[in-house]
């Protein structure tokens, strides 16, 4: 964090005191309060804040809102998806227009601010988009936000441009399936990791999957002779917007998916 946490604590009890009875996005509060704090870092000094106590953040379903103090409950309203979608994305969409202006201007980090937020929108939208389906996300979103936000957001997740024909994200099996006994050890990986599909399986998959169980050693010296054969393929992810990439197996003939900046895949139909 560039800024001094003190600083930091200061500003934010200072501008508490101001926030009115309905709040305010947590992209407004970064945007006015925590100017000088890495964007990478703005999720967790809003946690600490809230932690300690000097503002209240809500979270609810990608959207973040930031309280003077503890916000009275309220009946939730009926809202539909989409629109529940566009709500979570409006606050990180005028920040991606606020960075893209200024980094036209020629403002330092502006483009890393215009990365992050977009990153947010794709979060969100992908998200939805396993219920909605992307074609409809991506009618809202083109139909809703200026053109060089959601340009940004399709560099992050090419599903998400105009013109993609993507209509579902694949769901992840937490579980992979066993594969049948009498098969050496290379055709016992390789067949767990064509059964995998487009989703792919990382290693801890390979050896939950795998009987007689194998050490991790043994597993890693039989998929780099099935890569290095031209059977597989690897690659650094992450599953999901939490969690630390790892890495993950498909078959040759599925090929790796799209990883956004982040590390996140996205696994289309």
């Amino acid at each position: 964090m560039r800024a001094h946490w003190s600083v930091v604590v200061s500003r934010s009890q200072s501008y508490a005191s101001r926030i009115g009875p309905t709040g305010l996005s947590g992209a407004a509060f970064a945007r006015d309060v925590l100017f000088d704090v890495d964007p990478r870092d703005v999720d967790e000094v809003l946690t600490l804040l809230h932690r300690r106590k000097i503002i209240w953040v809500s979270r609810n379903r990608g959207a973040v809102h930031v309280y003077g103090e503890r916000p009275e409950r309220r009946e939730r309203e009926e809202r539909s998806p989409l629109a529940a979608m566009l709500s979570a994305i409006a606050p990180h969409a005028y920040d991606a227009a606020f960075a893209i202006e200024a980094r036209a201007e020629g403002i330092a980090e502006a483009r890393e601010r215009a990365r992050v937020a977009a990153g947010r929108i794709a979060r969100i939208a992908l998200k939805h988009g396993r219920s909605a389906g992307l074609g409809a996300v991506r009618a809202a979103l083109w139909l809703t936000f200026p053109e060089a936000v959601m340009k940004a957001v399709a560099f992050e997740a090419p599903a998400l441009q105009r013109s993609s024909a993507v209509e579902r994200i694949e769901p992840i099996e937490s579980r992979p399936g066993r594969i049948a006994r009498g098969l050496g050890l290379e055709e016992k990986v390789a067949a767990l990791i064509e059964k995998a599909g487009v989703r792919g399986i990382n290693r801890s998959g390979l050896l939950n999957g795998i009987r007689p169980v194998i050490d991790a050693s043994t597993l890693e010296a039989v998929v780099g002779q099935l890569e290095a054969a031209g059977m597989i393929v690897s690659g650094e992810m992450r599953i999901g917007s939490t969690g630390r990439p790892g890495t993950r197996y498909f078959s040759a003939a599925v090929g790796l998916p799209y990883v956004t900046s982040k590390g996140e895949a996205v696994f289309s139909a």
